[in-house]
């Protein structure tokens, strides 16, 4: 098939792009054109930019299948759809569990709950719910599927999260963790997700919401556990109980918001499952990593460090 990858050289990109290539596809990409994907063809725009857009692929060919990976906004989202929609013959796009409107911490969504996010998840959240509701209401262009998927890890991660851990724990520093480190949150491995994505792009094209996960929930506490055990780094876990009054991402890589989905409607209908567990996962991505960057980069632990003074004066 011909694919589009949209945002095809990032974080997801670096291990979609060559599955798709290796499954035989002709496979394109667009990015800004800050790196390029070897065996693809490469388009060069900025999707902030209808004008770059529309230079970009105004002679694109029709594709069967359009990958949006990097629709943040929905004035992304609607650029791409008013450029490709009728080029498409299936648009697949990657949405997140954080559009779920629900914040009880014992339940997991599945598709058919209400979207619009948490406050806690600021612009990011109903950016990504006003995007899926604006594909599922666009019926004037091709079927579009949906994936909402929880935490990603993995080699190349551009978010700071187990390298967030790693370096501290390579630094020798404390880590702290929300409250009693008790939130249960899920985490799936990127090379699952592209394992995912790829097998929806090969489906017939239809319109679908798939919530695609490792069912797996793991608290704050035995994440770090598991990141320290990995790497056979030993550190110092400091829990913060609520005292400091800071935003978790002040000093922690996640919100101390619920972040799971009910996976099972995707694992039924498709026989997709993880090939990796949580400790699994991260010891490869542990393998993955420059252990001396990250150890030798430089971090801002000015509100760690205050906060680690005021826990001690509360002790």
């Amino acid at each position: 098939m011909k694919i589009l990858v949209l945002g095809g050289s990032g974080f997801i990109g670096k291990h979609l792009v060559p599955l798709l290539l290796a499954g035989g596809h002709d496979v394109s990409v667009l990015n800004r054109g800050n790196s390029t994907m070897e065996g693809t063809t490469q388009y060069i725009a900025n999707r902030d930019d209808p004008a770059s857009m529309q230079t970009a692929l105004s002679k694109a060919p029709a594709f069967d299948v359009v990958i949006d990976t990097s629709g943040y906004t929905l004035a992304q989202s609607t650029i791409a759809r008013e450029l490709l929609g009728h080029k498409a013959a299936h648009w697949v796009h990657l949405s997140t569990a954080a559009v779920y409107a629900s914040s009880d911490d014992d339940y997991l969504p599945n598709e058919d709950d209400e979207i619009g996010s948490i406050p806690d998840w600021g612009a990011y959240g109903t950016d990504k719910s006003a995007i899926d509701s604006h594909l599922l209401g666009d019926i004037g262009h091709a079927p579009t599927t949906i994936l909402r998927p929880p935490y990603l890890y993995g080699p190349h991660n551009t978010g700071d999260r187990e390298t967030f851990i790693w370096s501290r724990l390579l630094k020798k520093r404390p880590v702290i963790v929300p409250g009693n480190g008790e939130r249960v949150v899920q985490f799936l491995h990127v090379a699952d997700l592209a394992r995912a994505i790829t097998l929806v792009a090969e489906m017939t094209p239809e319109s679908r919401i798939y919530n695609v996960t490792n069912a797996e929930l793991l608290s704050f506490a035995e994440w770090v556990n598991i990141l320290a055990y990995v790497s056979g780094l030993a550190g110092e876990t400091v829990f913060e109980l609520g005292l400091s009054g800071l935003h978790p991402r002040a000093y922690f890589p996640f919100r101390e918001s619920p972040c799971g989905v009910d996976g099972g409607r995707f694992m039924a209908e498709t026989g997709w499952a993880p090939q990796f567990n949580a400790r699994a996962g991260f010891a490869q991505t542990w393998a993955a990593q420059d252990k001396n960057a990250l150890e030798n980069r430089v971090i801002d632990t000015t509100a760690e460090d205050a906060l680690l003074l005021k826990l001690k004066g509360a002790a």
